[in-house]
C-alpha cells in the first residue's frame, strides 16, 4: 500500500475516534434530546454506548441520556433501560473507520407507549 495512502487511511480512523469520543462527552451531559441520540449512534460503538450508560451512573443520572432523572442504580426506571437496550442493539459493530463504505442503517428510540 502507497505510504500516502496509508497515512491518510490513519487519519480517518483516528478522526473517526475522535468524534466518537467527542460524542460520548457530549451524551454523559444532561439534556441530551431524542434527536442527538439518534444521530449519535451512526458514529458510536456499542461499547461507546455501554461507556456512557456507566459513566452517566456514576453521576447518578439515569443512564439512558434522554432521561435527566437521578438514580441509585444505573438506570431510573425499567422502562429508560428497556429503551436503552433497544438504541444499543441497533448500533453497528463495524469499525467506525469503515462505515463509510456501508449504507448507515436508521436508528430509532423505543416509542414510549411500547415501553410500559
Amino acid at each position: 500500500m502507497d505510504k500516502h495512502l496509508l497515512e491518510a487511511k490513519i487519519r480517518y480512523q483516528v478522526a473517526c475516534e475522535e468524534k466518537a469520543h467527542h460524542l460520548v462527552l457530549q451524551l454523559l451531559e444532561p439534556g441530551i434530546t431524542e434527536d442527538e441520540l439518534v444521530n449519535a449512534g451512526l458514529y458510536l460503538t456499542p461499547n461507546h454506548y455501554q461507556d456512557i450508560t456507566e459513566e452517566r451512573a456514576i453521576s447518578r443520572i439515569c443512564g439512558y441520556p434522554v432521561c435527566v432523572n437521578q438514580i441509585t442504580k444505573n438506570f431510573c426506571s425499567n422502562e429508560c433501560y428497556k429503551a436503552s437496550v433497544y438504541y444499543q442493539k441497533q448500533i453497528s459493530t463495524s469499525p467506525l473507520w469503515s462505515r463509510k463504505e456501508e449504507k448507515p442503517t436508521p436508528i430509532d428510540l423505543l416509542p414510549k407507549e411500547m415501553n410500559r
